[in-house]
């Protein structure tokens, strides 16, 4: 792992190089039709962003980096979102199963920078009343339901 990016890949290599490519479930390279998840650990175990497209095709390689930095953190695990251009049923699923982890452990997962439309997503699914995030809008109530 060189600065943070994790990749299956980067992650089999002995030297773990810095490819700074977009990774799919089983670990190729994504292409133009199969657009990707760029997964870069800013701060193990307390820090991790996510840009592109967290769906059914990249959940795989997002659920094991964001198994191992509730894991290996304490305090919160923040989620960065900015540049999440999607979010299916399936990427839903894998923040709500690593929002229950990190509650296991005494942590909480907290998503930042979200954006306008992914917030909608949270709202409608009732999400909102679940996850916890930074710098929610009026739109979004801040986690009500305690455990």
């Amino acid at each position: 792992m060189v600065d943070g990016h994790l990749c299956r890949p980067c992650l089999a290599s002995a030297e773990r190089p810095d490819c700074g490519r977009q990774t799919g479930a089983g670990g190729e390279p994504m292409t133009d039709a199969e657009p990707g998840i760029t997964i870069d650990v800013v701060v193990p175990g307390a820090f991790v962003r996510l840009s592109g497209r967290l769906s059914s095709t990249t959940v795989a390689d997002v659920r094991i980096v964001l198994r191992e930095a509730v894991d290996a953190g304490v305090d919160d695990l923040r989620v960065g979102l900015a540049d999440v251009e999607l979010i299916d049923a399936t990427g839903l699923g894998v923040l709500v199963a690593t929002h229950r982890r990190a509650l296991r452990n005494g942590r909480r997962m907290v998503l930042q920078d979200v954006p306008p439309r992914l917030e909608r997503l949270l709202a409608v699914t009732r999400l909102h009343r679940v996850l916890y995030r930074s710098g929610a809008t009026s739109l979004v109530v801040d986690n009500p339901i305690a455990g």
